[in-house]
């Protein structure tokens, strides 16, 4: 159960994270500066949560 609110608590941050750096750059370029975010574990989760962001906004 802890890990689930922590996740979910992460996923958010990412989110609003996401979204904050969309209303201050254009989109094309958060997407540039996602590829080239150094390659981890997280890069993957990060472009599949910027993608989600976009479509949320929409």
């Amino acid at each position: 159960m802890r890990d689930k609110i922590v996740n979910e608590a992460v996923n958010n941050i990412y989110s609003d994270l996401i979204y904050f750096l969309m209303l201050i750059i254009r989109r094309s370029e958060a997407l540039a500066l996602l590829q080239n975010f150094e390659d981890s574990e997280y890069k993957e989760a990060l472009t599949l949560m910027f993608n989600y962001v976009i479509e949320r906004k929409k």
